[in-house]
């Protein structure tokens, strides 16, 4: 007997499927889970429903803590989205080294 999402090759050997979703050149996984996302390199004018609206595009932003403290003229981002692995590596590879707001954001994926 096989595993749900299992399927038997024709030489007899088991095989797992994976359900995906392509969103636009990157196949991602669907289990969805919290992610963190650092920003660096932000405007000083920059505004946690400004980052809110910009990563919207990718899935639900839950949570957006902009850190002013020290340099206050460059604020650092943590942004929390509920979306799946794949897509969280396909987020941040389009949004670092972008130009947002009039500054060069750099973007990490916070392993936790």
């Amino acid at each position: 007997m096989t595993a749900p999402g299992a399927h038997r090759s024709r030489n007899g050997a088991c095989r797992q499927t994976l359900t995906i979703h392509t969103v636009g050149a990157a196949e991602v996984n669907t289990k969805v889970t919290m992610k963190k996302i650092l920003l660096r390199g932000l405007s000083p004018t920059t505004t946690e429903e400004g980052i809110r609206a910009w990563l919207s595009r990718y899935g639900h932003v839950s949570h957006v803590a902009l850190v002013r403290d020290g340099d206050i003229r460059k604020p650092i981002a943590v942004v929390e989205m509920n979306i799946a692995d794949g897509l969280a590596f396909f987020v941040v590879s389009q949004i670092h080294r972008y130009w947002h707001d009039g500054s060069l954001v750099s973007a990490y994926l916070l392993i936790h």
